[in-house]
């Protein structure tokens, strides 16, 4: 069982670590740099997989090079966790037993970018983590399984994150073995009953004071 990691963050970390717990093979890692716009307080996977010996880079995923790299792995599966740039469908296909990527909602809802924050400024009660496979449309595969978690009136985006750190280990130590052994059965999203969210903007942090107490309160956290 042969996996091929992209991944990044706390996530990357934790979906690193179940798959040498479940008995995979994690044959390399695939990452980005930190951006020194952003206050960085999570773990490196990059560090993680060096301290096993794993071998780490961080090709452009646009570019050609991407393609011949994964394939030199010969990969049986492929695994997303909070990588941060849409995989080419071509290295999707180069995983012989599929390609899986971990998303921060319950699928089919908040589908895209920043769900843990989306949720909260939504006023959400409920969200948690989705596995499922990677297509060439964003969040869109066959879901595997799925663990939801509730949002208390006082989460705050990083109080809300650490949960679904938590959510994701049960999930992934559920999952991870039937996938191995061949025994999941993923079920098609039905994306009509779902939502779409974009990156968030710095403008999208302007409170309208014209607004509920309640939608800024929820902004703010």
């Amino acid at each position: 069982m042969k996996a091929v990691v992209l991944g990044y963050h706390n996530m990357g970390c934790l979906g690193f670590e179940a798959l040498l717990r479940h008995g995979f093979e994690v044959a390399a890692v695939l990452t980005h740099r930190d951006d020194p716009r952003e206050e960085v307080w999570w773990d490196s996977l990059a560090a993680r997989a060096e301290a096993r010996g794993v071998p780490v880079h961080y090709e452009d995923p646009k570019s050609p090079e991407l393609h011949a790299l994964v394939a030199s792995y010969t990969p049986d599966f492929l695994f997303s966790f909070y990588y941060r740039f849409m995989i080419p469908t071509a290295v999707l296909e180069m995983a012989r037993r599929g390609a899986f990527n971990l998303h921060g909602s319950l699928l089919p809802r908040f589908r895209g970018r920043a769900p843990v924050n989306w949720v909260l400024v939504e006023g959400e009660s409920e969200t948690g983590v989705s596995l499922h496979y990677m297509v060439a449309k964003p969040d869109a595969g066959d879901l595997v399984d799925q663990e939801a978690v509730a949002i208390d009136f006082a989460d705050t985006a990083f109080t809300l994150y650490g949960k679904l750190e938590a959510a994701a280990g049960r999930l992934l130590d559920r999952a991870l073995p039937a996938l191995a052994a061949g025994t999941a059965t993923p079920k098609p999203l039905d994306l009509s009953q779902g939502s779409y969210y974009g990156g968030r903007r710095p403008e999208d942090g302007r409170i309208d004071w014209h607004d509920p107490a309640r939608r800024i309160y929820d902004l703010v956290r």
